[in-house]
């Protein structure tokens, strides 16, 4: 049984790790970085738990901050989906990575085998 479907088969072509990484997500045409939290990632994408409202379809640039303080992660993105949980007055949001430099691919992938073998979190 799969996490994308109930009942069924994971639709994502590679797998989530969950984390709490600090990150910024900066919309094009504004002079802000809001802050938020990646609560998962992988090769593709990410979730993100913020107080601000993103909505599917919206692009902007992420900048994913390494538990060791090294270099960030930056990605631009993709929102997908937005669900808002009023109980925290957060909202988290799948987003879909657009693009990645060949270094910040390299950067992500080494995040990630830190991430599942523990050396981050």
């Amino acid at each position: 049984m799969g996490l994308g479907i109930p009942g069924g088969e994971d639709r994502r072509a590679h797998p989530r790790i969950r984390t709490h990484l600090d990150a910024g997500f900066e919309v094009p045409g504004e002079l802000q970085v809001f802050q938020c939290h990646v609560v998962d990632l992988s090769e593709d994408g990410a979730r993100l738990r913020s107080e601000i409202a993103l909505h599917p379809g919206q692009n902007g640039i992420l900048v994913v901050a390494p538990p060791d303080t090294g270099v960030p992660v930056v990605a631009v993105v993709e929102v997908l989906r937005a669900q808002i949980n009023i109980d925290e007055a957060t909202q988290e949001s799948g987003v879909r990575f657009h693009h990645l430099s060949p270094a910040a691919r390299q950067r992500l992938a080494d995040l990630l085998v830190g991430l599942e073998h523990g050396s981050a979190s």
